[in-house]
């Protein structure tokens, strides 16, 4: 049955709920306990920021029906590819309220949560943080939830499921950190750890924060988990209760593993009151921790498809659907 504030038709919704941050710090966790609420439904995955806001130009003036229709098919494409149930395409272009691409994404996410029977959505794309200022901007009345952990079990998860090194994930980190710091308006800081270690006290906290109750069923969220995720060793997580088995994890790394880790993320971790176990970094350092250079998020991203299928075909999807748009519009000029 749907929940009891499903009052509202998909162009009267709530404003979408956004979820993000630096990988393996507990997006899909948040994502998964925040979908168990009988009010919310979280659409995961697609990267509608990555692959679409700065291609938008592309499809040209969303006032032409033409135009706004590419658009619409291209997100129900890549929902699809990432096995999201996506609105029907007809069903979106009669929701969308401005024409623009906040627009196609709070219908889409709009009519997401309405077939769930749910009266609010949530998107979850990790990395969207980069495009933060964008979504502040564009969505103003949107609550963002900025997720954030350890920076030295965050290495050692990208080490395990990505096949990353220590400075990759440091500077992966680095990144997401910088994002949050910069937010142009308060966003929802939501500690991993203080997530597994007193979940029922952070879960009111967010609750407080979107203007939503508490429920009890978020914390039997593992109930509900998808077969899909299931099956997934990197989201095994998803599928039991919360516990306190993956804090401190790091130790498995070597120390100077460890000592890189803490001297490149020393700024954010002294932010966060993420205590180090080494020596420390100096001040410069720690003030200016180092960028990724276009090389190493190359090389990233080639380690990140590795030999798994479907994340090379997602890729493949992401640049047919980039190409086509670009292709159309340079014809048409």
């Amino acid at each position: 049955m749907p929940h009891e504030s499903f009052q509202r038709a998909a162009g009267n919704a709530a404003p979408p709920i956004f979820i993000m941050g630096c990988g393996a710090s507990g997006t899909n966790l948040v994502s998964q306990i925040l979908d168990s609420h009988p009010g919310i439904a979280v659409c995961r995955g697609a990267q509608y920021h990555l692959l679409f806001f700065a291609e938008r130009r592309y499809y040209g003036d969303l006032r032409t029906g033409r135009n706004a229709s590419r658009l619409v098919d291209d997100f129900v494409e890549a929902a699809r590819a990432h096995a999201i149930e996506s609105p029907r395409k007809d069903d979106i272009l009669r929701a969308v309220r401005e024409p623009t691409f906040e627009g196609v994404l709070s219908a889409f996410l709009a009519l997401y949560a309405r077939d769930h029977g749910k009266a609010r959505a949530g998107e979850r794309s990790a990395n969207s943080y980069h495009f933060l200022p964008q979504i502040l901007e564009g969505f103003p009345e949107s609550p963002v939830v900025f997720t954030m952990r350890d920076p030295r079990d965050v290495a050692l998860a990208h080490k395990k499921g990505f096949g990353f090194g220590v400075d990759a994930a440091s500077a992966t980190w680095n990144d997401a950190f910088r994002a949050y710091e910069r937010a142009s308006r308060p966003v929802h800081l939501l500690r991993y750890e203080n997530l597994v270690q007193r979940p029922e006290e952070t879960l009111r906290a967010l609750c407080a924060f979107l203007g939503e109750p508490f429920e009890p069923e978020m914390l039997r969220f593992h109930e509900r988990t998808p077969e899909r995720y299931r099956a997934l060793k990197h989201h095994e997580r998803l599928s039991r209760p919360l516990d306190t088995t993956t804090l401190g994890t790091f130790r498995e790394l070597s120390a100077p593993e460890i000592e890189i880790v803490e001297r490149r993320c020393a700024a954010g971790m002294r932010a966060l009151a993420y205590e180090p176990i080494g020596t420390g970094a100096p001040a410069a350092e720690a003030a200016q921790p180092p960028r990724r250079s276009a090389f190493l998020r190359v090389g990233q991203r080639l380690q990140y498809y590795g030999w798994n299928r479907q994340r090379w075909r997602r890729g493949f999807l992401h640049w047919k659907i980039v190409l086509r748009a670009r292709i159309r519009y340079f014809l048409s000029v």
